[in-house]
C-alpha cells in the first residue's frame, strides 16, 4: 500500500515534468514559427509579385530597411530602396497628407 502511493507520487511528477517540458517546446516553437526567436528577423520577404515569364518584382525588408528587388533568371538587381510606410507619410517630421506626399515626391 505504501509501495504504491509512492509510486503515484512519483508517476505525477514525471507526468507533471513531462507536461512542462511539452508546454516549454510549443512556446518555442509558435514564437519560432512567427519570426520571435533566433535570427529570423533579419531578412524577411514582405511581398513577391509576379511579372510573366520568369521575372518577379520583391520586396525585401533587412534590418527594417525595405528594398525593391527585381528578379530573372539571370540576374538580381536592387531597384529602389522603399521607405518604410510610416516614413513615407513625414515630411519634416510632421505627417503629410496627399499635397505632402505629393510634395516630398516632386521635391526628391
Amino acid at each position: 500500500m505504501i509501495a504504491e502511493a509512492a509510486s503515484d507520487g512519483t508517476f505525477s511528477a514525471v507526468a507533471l515534468v513531462a507536461l512542462l517540458a511539452l508546454a516549454v517546446g510549443a512556446l518555442a516553437w509558435w514564437q519560432r514559427s512567427r519570426g520571435v526567436l533566433g535570427g529570423g528577423d533579419a531578412i524577411r520577404l514582405v511581398a513577391v509579385r509576379g511579372m510573366g515569364g520568369k521575372r518577379l518584382l520583391a520586396l525585401v525588408e533587412v534590418e527594417q530597411e525595405r528594398f525593391l528587388l527585381g528578379l530573372t533568371d539571370e540576374r538580381i538587381d536592387c531597384l529602389a530602396r522603399v521607405a518604410a510606410r510610416d516614413e513615407a507619410t513625414r515630411v519634416d517630421g510632421v505627417v503629410a497628407g496627399e499635397e505632402g506626399r505629393a510634395w516630398a515626391r516632386q521635391s526628391a
